[in-house]
């Protein structure tokens, strides 16, 4: 529960403006109306937001139509240089990419998605996908999401699964919560996780934990290509030896 003085530092503004910005992240483009319909904010109140966002260069606009602009990654970027973590994993992430030649990515669990901190792409990747930092993705059909929902009590993740829209991405998709929850309870076990065409056709990767000094899972880490991409043991081996060496460096830090 929110205390009197809480509430009376709540700024409904800003709390408004940042409902506008994430709202605008997950369209291409939208309009004043179109906005005002999605957060159930009147055209008016949009309008303002719409106006100091432009003026500040988060938002730019064609016609009627308004887009961020790259200036709103500093929010991101901002969050992420403040990180430990990321400062840490960043030049650990480069040199694996540079022997394996795999994408490779690192996420953390946010509701029901991942949402990638870092990603690196191979010179030549074998699988693109449209993906970047800052992307969400659904954690039901990834490597990493089933790695980071092994942090769940199991009823918690019971709950998560019940909540979660556990979408059917690809024809290969599982979204069968009982089935899920095997899958779960299998990487729990075996450390590591495995998943193939569930994101996208013809993409496959494996996972691995990334953990703090008391053990617990920080972010994910995963390498990802073609299914002759990912050669065991090497390249399980060199995903796990990239995971052991941040949480070396966290540990001291």
């Amino acid at each position: 529960m929110t205390t009197p003085e809480a509430e009376k530092s709540f700024l409904n503004s800003l709390a408004r403006g940042l409902e506008v910005i994430v709202v605008m992240g997950r369209h291409d483009s939208l309009s004043i109306s179109e906005l005002a319909g999605i957060t159930g904010m009147n055209r008016w109140q949009v309008r303002r937001i719409v106006l100091t966002l432009e003026a500040l260069g988060y938002v730019g606009r064609e016609g009627r139509r308004l887009r961020l602009r790259p200036k709103v990654l500093d929010l991101g970027y901002a969050f992420m240089f403040s990180m430990d973590l990321w400062k840490i994993a960043a030049p650990l992430i480069v040199a694996l990419v540079d022997e394996v030649q795999l994408t490779c990515t690192m996420s953390v669990l946010e509701g029901h998605d991942i949402v990638y901190l870092a990603r690196r792409t191979a010179s030549a990747p074998s699988v693109r996908l449209p993906l970047q930092v800052g992307s969400r993705v659904p954690a039901h059909c990834t490597a990493s999401g089933r790695v980071l929902l092994c942090e769940k009590s199991p009823e918690e993740l019971s709950a998560w699964l019940a909540a979660a829209p556990l979408a059917k991405v690809t024809a290969l998709t599982e979204t069968d919560p009982a089935a899920l929850r095997r899958h779960i309870k299998k990487t729990r076990r075996e450390g590591w996780c495995r998943v193939d065409n569930e994101l996208a056709a013809g993409s496959c990767a494996i996972a691995l934990p990334v953990r703090d000094c008391s053990g617990k899972i920080m972010a994910a880490i995963s390498l990802s290509g073609m299914d002759h991409d990912l050669r065991f043991p090497r390249v399980l081996d060199a995903l796990r030896e990239t995971a052991n060496r941040i949480e070396s460096v966290m540990h001291q830090s």
